[in-house]
């Protein structure tokens, strides 16, 4: 769910010269063994680019940069997309200040979380992201047993509630 496009500002003709590296298919994987590191790896390719090209990759493949051992200096830049409730990568958290001027749902969608994990499956205080409008309630009734955590409900829709009514 997040791709990142990155533009080659110098020519990287051969290995070794701080070159993409990553593994084909490791984003098929529920969890690739080389995600927490950044180390060389089986099966790892280096993507070797001339300047202006672009390369465009899912983030989940697993990938690293290797070490420039020649005299050149490497220039890219690397453009992120991803939805909101997705991992930011420009700051760790925002100023508590400005969060605290923000609604409850406006405060949710910046994810400003301290744990990295939280991005992924927020607190349970964060769930779910919009309240019922008219009665503010954080769970439809008598549509999951009381012990199912929120984050495991799917709310239903206006449609849904719609064709769910008697007559409908």
């Amino acid at each position: 769910m997040q791709v990142k496009v990155g533009i080659w500002l110098t020519d990287v003709p051969r290995p070794n010269m701080g070159n993409l590296a990553f593994v084909p298919g490791s984003h098929r994987d529920q969890y690739f063994a080389a995600y927490d590191t950044d180390e060389s790896v089986p099966g790892e390719e280096q993507r070797l680019v001339r300047r202006g090209s672009l390369t465009l990759m899912n983030t989940v493949l697993w990938h690293r940069t290797v070490p420039n051992e020649s005299t050149a200096t490497r220039q890219n830049l690397y453009l992120g997309y991803c939805p909101s409730w997705l991992p930011t990568s420009d700051r760790t958290t925002s100023d508590p200040v400005w969060l605290a001027s923000l609604n409850r749902e406006q405060r949710i969608i910046m994810r400003s979380y301290a744990k990295a994990f939280s991005h992924a499956k927020p607190p349970p205080e964060d769930y779910p992201l919009f309240l019922d409008r008219n009665t503010g309630e954080d769970r439809d009734p008598e549509h999951y047993r009381d012990h199912v955590r929120l984050l495991h409900r799917k709310r239903t829709t206006a449609r849904e509630r719609f064709q769910a009514a008697p007559g409908s």
